[in-house]
């Protein structure tokens, strides 16, 4: 079974709820755009799961390529190019599940602050629940949205920090 078969078993939302997570969805295209991530909203289980990466096999590989080649550089980045240029560069996808509390909580938030670390986390941990490590590039906004939540809970709860 391949990562799209997948993503076709879980249940489509109705109009209803599409329209309810129509701000949350065109916000999470935005912010995980420049990590060649498509993003889908659905309805699985385990409900717990907040959401679920996939990628297929070239694209992975092509992941693999490109970070191996910021590191290489030079001579081997050709080399790299190379071995790549054969390889369909279809972007991965991240599945929000609807059933999830905290996807249903985030998708009526109208916290841009909190509604763009939480969709960048919820990304780099969909990730690594896949096994597949972060890149440089992912790593920075690991640091970067941590750090952004200490700040920004610290801002909104700072009357009570004594």
């Amino acid at each position: 079974m391949d990562a799209d078969s997948l993503l076709l078993g879980f249940k489509f939302l109705t109009l209803d709820e599409q329209e309810t997570v129509a701000e949350f969805t065109e916000a999470a295209r935005r912010i995980l755009g420049p990590f060649n991530c498509e993003v889908e909203i659905r309805s699985f289980q385990p409900a717990e799961l907040p959401a679920l990466y996939s990628a297929g096999e070239d694209a992975l590989f092509k992941r693999t390529i490109d970070e191996t080649k910021r590191i290489a550089g030079g001579f081997w980045s050709s080399v790299l190019d190379e071995l790549g240029s054969g390889l369909q560069d279809g972007p991965a996808r991240l599945c929000f599940n609807h059933s999830n509390s905290v996807i249903h909580k985030l998708s009526r938030t109208h916290d841009e602050n909190l509604l763009r670390l939480s969709i960048q986390m919820l990304y780099l941990q969909a990730v690594l629940l896949s096994h597949r490590p972060l890149t440089t590039k992912e790593t920075a906004l690991l640091n970067e949205g941590l750090l952004g939540f200490i700040e920004w809970g610290a801002d909104t709860f700072g009357e009570w920090i004594q």
